[in-house]
């Protein structure tokens, strides 16, 4: 996937459970809003966010949600597990969460969201083969003329073709209210069991927000990953400081960093434009031939 997009971003480390890490990213007085890095930590196993697009505008304007705001937000999730044999990101779940201005405020409703379902990646096969056997001695006196044993070998072997992948799964869900509209997203991608093969290495995906007013909002972004070092040392997120969330504000101008949106018709947008997935970026340009 290119990256022809600022790196805005927020990166949080994998540490060990009894561990401590990351930093405390505050929102900058003088610049409160829709803050670009939310949390940064450059260690060798890292997860990065970055916000690549807001857009603030109408749902539809020609129907019978023209009375609706809507909010357009693209995340890029990179997974990095660096270059250290034995080391790789097992699965995360990321969870983004919406609230008004302050906690009594009405909340923004999820109206849509890129991979909403679930997904299967690169699938693989591999045959197995699985013998069981089992060797069986029976000893007897024979009129105390000798010993009589019997040795039966009974083995059975089967052949299958097993198949795996990498899966990611997409929902909408409430947290922390109690009443629709759903106010916050879940996505949770699981490695290929099979092959071992960690996440992929860059995850994209879009959230559109529908709201009643022009009110400012704001979201809280945290990720869980279950990592597997070759030390057996740092399996879970730990530590970590509580970030302030990213405030919103629906009058500041679409970023279009990605493309061109119809602001006055978000209600349409079609999430698959801005989703991606990809495990690997081959550079052909690397390799060169000198006469």
């Amino acid at each position: 996937m290119a990256s022809d997009y600022p790196e805005d971003s927020f990166e949080i480390d994998l540490v060990p459970a009894e561990g401590e890490g990351g930093f405390h990213t505050k929102n900058n007085p003088q610049q409160p809003f829709q803050r670009s890095t939310v949390h940064e930590d450059r260690r060798a196993l890292a997860i990065k966010c970055s916000l690549i697009d807001v857009i603030h505008g109408h749902w539809c304007q020609d129907g019978d949600d023209d009375d609706y705001y809507a909010t357009l937000l693209v995340l890029d999730f990179r997974f990095d597990a660096g270059n250290k044999p034995g080391r790789r990101i097992k699965s995360a779940k990321i969870t983004v969460t919406f609230y008004g201005e302050s906690d009594d405020d009405d909340h923004p409703g999820v109206g849509n969201i890129s991979l909403n379902g679930s997904y299967s990646l690169l699938p693989t096969t591999q045959s197995e083969t699985i013998t069981n056997g089992l060797i069986a001695t029976a000893g007897a006196n024979v009129l105390s003329t000798g010993q009589l044993s019997l040795e039966k070998n009974y083995s059975k072997t089967i052949s299958r073709e097993t198949s795996d992948a990498t899966y990611i799964s997409g929902a909408t869900c409430l947290i922390g209210v109690e009443w629709d509209p759903a106010n916050a997203v879940e996505w949770k991608l699981q490695e290929n069991a099979t092959l071992k093969t960690g996440l992929p290495a860059a995850f994209r995906a879009g959230i559109l927000l529908k709201r009643e007013s022009m009110d400012n909002f704001k979201c809280a972004v945290d990720i869980e990953s279950e990592v597997d070092l070759k030390t057996n040392v740092g399996r879970w997120f730990g530590g970590k400081p509580k970030d302030d969330p990213v405030l919103f504000k629906p009058t500041l101008k679409p970023t279009n960093r990605l493309m061109q949106y119809d602001t006055n018709n978000l209600g349409k947008f079609d999430m698959s434009l801005v989703e991606d997935v990809t495990f690997t970026t081959v550079f052909d340009k690397a390799v060169k031939h000198l006469n």
